[in-house]
Formats: structure tokens, C-alpha cells, sequence
């Protein structure tokens, strides 16, 4: 196995910076102005699989937003395997900044695939979610 040393000259490595990764899971920053940003945790059920594509809506018609979560990787090394186990994920909230699972044979929610993007497309009556898939045509999920 080549380590970085047999990759780089120690002329490239001079002033090469070390970054790591402190925080692994799926959360939300809540914007609170000049106060900065608030970390909130986001339920076990959305750290399954990498998260790609999050957008909020009024997907259970209460009047609160809540959370879709979008993404899988099907290109990972084969000793990793792959990460394939979110269909969309919605998170219904409660307007007090909680999220909780809501399960997929009640959300209907089941995007498959590599999803890299996701845009809420609002028009005139109507909601629609539009989740981009790598190597898929584009899905729609209407929600009003």
C-alpha cells in the first residue's frame, strides 16, 4: 500500500496543511443573527446514509417545515461497500426546531439512486421537489 510519502516529494508536502474531519453526523445550523449559528441534532435515522440534497417544506400539511434529506453513494471502494439506505428521509418538525422520523410506507417517499440535488420549485398552487440523480433521469415529488 503507498502511503503519502510515496505519492508526494517532500517539496509538494511542505507546505501542504493537515485538515480533519471533527464532526461526521447529519445536523442543521439554525441562523440566529448577530448570535451565530445553533447546532441542532438531527434524529438517528438521518445519519444512515451521506445526506447530498436537504430542503425544508410543509410536506405533512400541518403548517410547520420540515426536513427531506436526500443522497446515497453507490461509488464507494469495494471493501467500504455501498451507501444505499436513504429513499428520502423526511423529518416532520414541530416549529420548536424537533425533528422526528416520519417512516417511509407513511411518507411514500422512495427516491433510489445517487441523488446530488435537490430544489423545492414553487408555483402558483403548487409545491414540487425535484431530486437530481446521477446516471437517472431527474424525480418530482409534488407536495402541494
Amino acid at each position: 500500500m503507498a502511503t503519502i510519502n510515496d505519492l508526494f516529494t517532500p517539496g509538494q508536502l511542505k507546505n501542504a496543511g493537515v485538515l480533519k474531519a471533527a464532526m461526521m453526523q447529519t445536523i442543521y445550523l439554525e441562523n440566529k443573527g448577530d448570535k451565530g449559528f445553533q447546532l441542532h441534532q438531527l434524529p438517528v435515522e438521518a445519519q444512515y446514509s451521506p445526506v447530498y440534497g436537504i430542503t425544508s417544506t410543509d410536506a405533512n400539511h400541518d403548517g410547520k417545515e420540515d426536513i427531506l434529506l436526500c443522497g446515497n453513494n453507490a461509488w464507494t471502494r469495494i471493501k467500504f461497500g455501498r451507501y444505499e439506505a436513504n429513499h428520502g428521509v423526511l423529518l416532520a418538525g414541530d416549529g420548536k426546531n424537533n425533528f422526528t422520523y416520519t417512516p417511509q410506507y407513511k411518507s411514500g417517499l422512495n427516491i433510489k439512486g445517487d441523488v446530488r440535488s435537490l430544489v423545492k420549485v414553487k408555483g402558483k398552487n403548487t409545491i414540487q421537489l425535484l431530486a437530481g440523480i446521477n446516471d437517472s433521469p431527474v424525480v418530482g415529488i409534488k407536495t402541494r
